[in-house]
């Protein structure tokens, strides 16, 4: 008959079984227990399910067993460390004569076997007390560690080097506990943890807040980082799980396939109708189309170019087909409003009241890039403008790319691009009068949709225009909110991706901002650090 080690508080007991409810009634019995119990990984906190324990315990024997009372929360050993005398405490109960001899206690590194199946108690009760109290245990061990505790009691924020400090104690603990390749269930709980001690760092957008430190379904964030860095440096050899991301579809963004909304539904027309419609559009002169028709058959037509874009078509062709977009404003905003009729307006409605604690953020910053940009925001009305500042509002939105600066995407000895340089690939500056076809010949590297913003200096824009595959559409827009509002929507209408050196600044604008495929677009811990500062 199979041997299985209890725990409970300072008590330990080994004992022999028949089946699962048999131990159950014997843990009962022998804690004095009157209540359910459950029975959990020790190292863990993973409930074992019934048909889940003989296989268990075949295939690890050193399995150490938790008893809790129904409803009881798990303590993690690291928080509480099990205190044993060598005598009173342990008590061997056995149907048969037990030899404790080959009885062992579980190596603290043993990783859970992958057919083990469970439930984690801590998905039930995600922001218990005990794992903040594992993470207070482990900073409090070291001076580094109690400087991060007593930054966070007296700013209630921690700074960019206190967050990277933060994770790599955490880590090195966990990886002292768990080994170099802790289990998920490991990382999960230290991630909950961590933002349950230091709550300012919770994403509001998720039910738990952790997953800017760990992502479970992406394997990514702040503590997998550390730890691919940690085995990188040591040169482990052969392949782990945690030297590979875990495969996860996130669909979500500009180039995700997706229906018409319900409300749109009654915009479809015949298809002689929508044909009829699109040759109209192709083919009538500028100066004879009315703009108010030219609207009418835009919306009776949005089925077509949804499928153009469903089916990947370059924007070039859905242009070809669609000239009016290279003659009428306000197309794009159309066509975004009509797919998203509820979070079209957000960025127009929600920047005034976000954009001061953009500002407050960025003062934090010691980056030059942001102390230009801060210098523009902060000259008076009658104060003269450097004559290559942006205006006030273009300056306040580009702080928000400060705030996520372009990446290396993981490239060694590849240096990631500048801010500023960063800053063409979002908005480029021409004088008025200028030949808006030399300047499209000019730029031939490819770059996603960007805004051309034409006027006397930048700080005075009198007109915008969207770039989409080296073509100008007209923007409506006459200040810079509204023409980066835009820009975002064009994505959308026409199935752009993200431009790799502004991802995450348009994935923050997406998730946080407009809240479009909040749940199933990866954000990176950058993105979801931000937002919990910004407490959004």
């Amino acid at each position: 008959m199979p041997i299985i080690r209890l725990f409970r508080n300072e008590t330990r007991k080994v004992v022999v079984f028949r089946e699962f409810q048999d131990l159950v009634e014997t843990a009962k019995k022998k804690f004095k227990i009157a209540e359910d119990v459950v029975l959990v990984d020790k190292e863990d906190g993973a409930e074992i399910d019934e048909d889940a324990l003989v296989p268990l315990i075949e295939n690890e024997p050193k399995t150490a067993i938790m008893v809790l009372k129904k409803g009881e929360k798990w303590v993690s050993p690291a928080a509480a460390p099990l205190r044993m005398n060598s005598d009173s405490d342990t008590d061997v109960i056995s149907e048969e004569e037990v030899n404790t001899s080959d009885v062992s206690l579980p190596s603290s590194s043993s990783s859970v076997p992958p057919m083990k199946r469970f439930r984690q108690l801590e998905a039930e009760q995600p922001t218990t007390d005990e794992t903040a109290e594992l993470i207070r245990a482990i900073l409090q061990k070291s001076a580094c560690g109690a400087t991060v505790l007593a930054e966070y009691r007296n700013q209630k924020s921690l700074t960019e080097k206190s967050r990277r400090l933060l994770v790599n104690l955490v880590v090195a603990n966990m990886m002292e506990v768990h080994g170099k390749t802790p289990p998920t269930a490991s990382k999960r709980k230290y991630a909950i943890g961590i933002v349950n001690l230091f709550e300012s760092l919770k994403d509001p957008h998720t039910l738990t807040g952790h997953e800017a430190f760990f992502d479970e379904r992406s394997n990514t964030g702040f503590i997998a980082a550390r730890i691919k860095n940690v085995n990188r440096g040591e040169r482990i050899s052969g392949q782990s799980n945690i030297l590979k991301d875990t495969p996860c579809k996130n669909d979500g963004g500009p180039r995700c396939k997706r229906p018409l909304p319900s409300s749109s539904e009654d915009l479809q027309s015949d298809k002689d109708d929508i044909t009829t419609d699109i040759n109209w559009l192709k083919h009538t002169p500028a100066v004879a189309a009315d703009a108010n028709m030219v609207f009418e058959k835009m919306k009776s037509t949005l089925s077509v170019r949804r499928n153009m874009v469903n089916a990947e078509t370059p924007a070039a062709n859905i242009l070809k087909e669609f000239p009016q977009f290279q003659i009428t404003p306000g197309l794009i905003e159309q066509d975004f409003r009509l797919m998203f009729p509820n979070e079209h307006p957000k960025l127009l409605e929600r920047w005034p009241s976000i954009k001061q604690k953009i500002i407050a953020l960025a003062r934090k910053s010691t980056d030059g890039a942001t102390a230009e940009l801060l210098a523009t925001v902060d000259r008076g009305p009658c104060e003269d403008l450097e004559l290559g500042s942006w205006d006030k509002e273009t300056a306040t939105i580009l702080l928000v790319l400060c705030l996520l600066p372009p990446a290396n995407h993981g490239r060694a000895g590849v240096s990631k691009l500048p801010i500023m340089k960063a800053v063409d690939f979002l908005i480029q500056f021409e004088k008025s009068g200028c030949s808006i076809d030399a300047f499209l010949e000019k730029n031939t590297t490819a770059m996603q949709p960007h805004l051309l913003a034409l006027g006397p200096t930048k700080k005075s824009i009198s007109q915008y225009f969207i770039v989409v595959d080296h073509i100008a559409l007209p923007c409506p827009a006459r200040d810079a909110l509204g023409a980066f509002d835009v820009l975002f929507k064009s994505h959308y209408v026409f199935g752009l991706h993200y431009s790799k050196h502004l991802l995450n600044f348009w994935t923050f604008l997406q998730t946080t901002i407009y809240q479009i495929d909040i749940t199933n677009t990866h954000q990176t811990p950058r993105v979801r650090t931000l937002r919990s500062k910004l407490q959004l």
